[in-house]
């Protein structure tokens, strides 16, 4: 089993858009705590008032760095369908964030806001 000190804090960061009262934006990915790429286990995110963005955060293996992709996808409120997947390749992290030295209080910010 992987102790805390092999993984690193990921925060994804999105611009809130104007179909937040429609539905929920979510982070879907080929990693297990991204809900790997099935969006019933996809990561919502939450509106953090002070900046008008979506956050959310999940802590992986630094492994896993170097393979993570991942995409926001709308789900709509009530009845839970996806809404929206964007087409186009998925996001992946830059290869200078995953070569980065991090420590327990250290966060990659992936910030994705248009």
């Amino acid at each position: 089993m992987e102790s805390m000190e092999d993984n690193v804090v990921l925060e994804f960061v999105h611009q809130v858009a104007p179909v937040m009262d429609f539905g929920e934006v979510l982070v879907v990915g080929n990693q297990p705590s991204l809900g790997d790429w099935n969006v019933t286990y996809a990561l919502k995110m939450n509106a953090d008032e002070a900046t008008s963005k979506l956050c959310c955060r999940i802590s992986i293996p630094r492994k896993n760095l170097k393979d993570l992709e991942y995409k926001y996808v709308l789900r709509e409120r009530e009845i839970g369908s996806v809404e929206w997947w964007p087409r186009g390749p998925n996001l992946k992290l830059d290869s200078e964030l995953v070569e980065l030295e991090t420590n327990d209080e250290d966060v990659l910010i992936l910030d994705d806001t248009i």
